[in-house]
């Protein structure tokens, strides 16, 4: 099970490896974190529907230079290839890391499970994304 975990991480980190440099702005404090979760199920729905354009509008600039639609549609099929058909939502959590809001929303593919970490700046705009292993 490690292994398949190694692989999506892998897998998704190198297909999104601009994400962590669009991460490292200036910390300002975070939004509220329950707007912040609401925000972030909405994002996995998004993704989970296909709607890549509707996905990357609640990102910063940096976030939108580093990671347009077709870059984002890019980064989830390979997620899928490596885990399986999405089938659902199964938990949220948050925590605060460097002054941000961070949201993992746990899913549940057809092969795994995956937390899809979203990152969210003062101004409650995604400045991160990350698929890793569910806590």
């Amino acid at each position: 099970m490690h292994g398949r975990h190694a692989a999506i991480v892998l897998c998704v980190t190198v297909g999104a490896i601009v994400l962590a440099s669009c991460a490292r702005q200036e910390a300002r404090p975070a939004a509220s974190g329950a707007g912040s979760t609401r925000a972030a199920k909405e994002f996995v729905e998004l993704l989970a529907t296909g709607d890549f354009t509707g996905a990357t509008k609640g990102f910063d600039a940096r976030m939108k230079q580093g990671m347009p639609p077709q870059k984002l549609e890019e980064a989830w099929h390979s997620l899928l290839a490596q885990a399986g058909a999405f089938k659902q939502q199964v938990g949220v959590r948050t925590t605060k890391e460097q002054g941000f809001d961070c949201v993992y929303v746990t899913c549940e593919f057809e092969r795994d499970a995956v937390d899809v970490k979203v990152v969210f700046d003062g101004d409650g705009k995604v400045s991160g994304l990350w698929f890793v292993p569910p806590q």
